[in-house]
Formats: structure tokens, sequence, C-alpha cells
């Protein structure tokens, strides 16, 4: 007797996946595109006639990402997945994918603080990093900038956070030093008040 218990014990296999589980995981995962589209669609709408188009459909795509990633977790769970082992992989995955792309996700989020602090706008005239011009473009990557001569220099968002921005459209009414030389045997007056009459010419 003790043989035949031991034989049907080893006979009773674990209850496996059924037709509701799936069904489960279906719905969930219908459920978590449809919501995902929602929030993306929501946010555009909530904020894109106030913000920057550009960081909108950043924001309206991360928090879609983050519902997918809810939904996801929900439809294992359903399914009887154990996640623990796969959130660990995710993990370290995450961080050596952080380590790689490090240049990459610090222009990103430079260019996040650019467009939501806004010190330079389409169109402004521009120092940066040495160059001198008018902003053409600005995406989450660059600044497109384009020189007097005609040269088109796209600036990383870091290098434009890190040193320093001169914004010449901001104060448009500012001094400029110029050196005139003169003879020595000109009359100072006149020429003063020549110079006096040409400034208020421009």
């Amino acid at each position: 007797m003790l043989l035949a218990a031991s034989t049907q014990t080893q006979l009773v296999a674990p209850q496996g996946l059924t037709a509701w589980d799936g069904l489960h995981a279906g719905i969930i995962l219908a459920v978590t595109i449809v919501a995902s589209q929602v929030v993306r669609r929501l946010t555009v709408r909530a904020f894109g006639a106030t913000s920057e188009r550009v960081v909108v459909r950043i924001t309206g795509r991360f928090l879609a990402y983050l519902v997918v990633a809810a939904g996801f977790v929900y439809m294992l769970e359903a399914l009887h997945v154990q996640i623990g082992p796969l959130i660990g992989a995710l993990g370290i995955g995450g961080i050596a994918l952080a380590f790689a792309l490090q240049d990459i996700l610090q222009n990103l989020v430079a260019g996040i603080i650019i467009q939501a602090r806004r010190p330079i706008r389409h169109g402004d005239t521009v120092q940066i990093g040495g160059y001198q011009g008018i902003v053409r473009d600005i995406d989450l990557r660059t600044v497109l900038l384009r020189t007097f001569d005609g040269l088109d220099v796209y600036i990383p968002n870091r290098t434009v956070l890190q040193d320093p921005i001169v914004n010449y459209t901001i104060s448009p009414t500012r001094r400029l030093s110029l050196n005139v030389g003169v003879g020595y045997r000109s009359d100072l007056e006149m020429v003063q008040r020549t110079l006096v009459q040409e400034a208020r010419t421009v």
C-alpha cells in the first residue's frame, strides 16, 4: 500500500495554465495598450497648448511606457510567472545600459531642462561655447546654431547647460565699446560732436 501511494503521488502533476488564465492575460494586454494610448493623447491635449511640443511628446510617451510596464507585470502575474528574477535581471541590465548610454542620457536630461527653463528659444541670437549665431532648432539632444558665417553648428545640450549663455535677443539694448582713432591735431570737440551725431543716426 505504501508503494501504491508513492506511485500515485508521483503521477499527480501540477495544474497548468487554464483557458481563463490566457483570457485574463489577453484582456490585461488589450486594456494596457488602450490605456497607454489614452494617457499619451490626454497628456498632449492637456499640455500641448502651453508647453514645448518636444517636452509634451516625450512626457506622453514616458507615461505610456509606464502604463505598458505596469500592465506587463500584471499580465505575467495572471500567467503565474515568477517576476522576481525577471525584475532583478532587468535591474542589472538597466544599470549596464545606463553606463553604456551615459552621454546620451546626459544630453537627454539636459534637453528636457532646456525645454523647461527655456534660456534660449528658436530665433534668438546667442553665444554658446565660443559660437555666436541664431538658434535654428532645439531638440532633446542638440541645439542647432546658425553662425553669421552661414555654418550650422550642433552643440550638445550638456555643453549648453555647462557653458555660459549670452542671449542678445533678451537684452536688445546694450552698450558697445568702439575704439576710434583720430589725428593728434584734430579738434576733439568737433570729433566728439561728430561721433554723437553719427551714433544717433544708427
